[in-house]
């Protein structure tokens, strides 16, 4: 699916998760059908496709089997300032969370391992931004 993030349809990647997930969870795969709801979920969340994340709400509900993946209230505000920022760094963090400078760059960190953000560069000039071609 990485040939749909290289032409940029993150839609279709997104699209091709329901479908798989949902073809597993009929065939009672439920660790795989979760697999690809949470990479779809991620992938739709993180590009602003928000009536596919309603089907993937839908389709979590059908199977009582499969869960939507949560994000806390800070991963959220970090999420939604990067979809209209493009990028955070540290000191972005710590202003938009009124929080100290090691926990914005701890929760930015866990970000990236989760595969919720990519960083951008090293040092005083890192940037986290949105991890499109990351697999959850």
């Amino acid at each position: 699916m990485t040939v749909f993030t290289e032409m940029g349809n993150v839609k279709m990647r997104a699209a091709i998760c329901y479908d798989l997930a949902e073809a597993c969870a009929e065939l009672k795969d439920l660790e795989r059908a979760q697999q690809y709801l949470i990479e779809g979920v991620h992938i739709a969340h993180r590009n602003g496709l928000d009536n596919l994340l309603k089907e993937f709400e839908a389709l979590a509900h059908k199977y009582p089997g499969l869960y939507l993946p949560h994000w806390d209230e800070r991963e959220q505000k970090i999420l939604e300032y990067v979809k209209v920022h493009a990028a955070i760094t540290r000191r972005e963090c710590v202003q938009l969370l009124d929080v100290s400078e090691s926990t914005a760059a701890r929760v930015l960190d866990e970000m990236a391992d989760k595969k919720y953000l990519e960083r951008v560069g090293k040092g005083r000039g890192t940037k986290y931004v949105s991890c499109t071609q990351c697999q959850p």
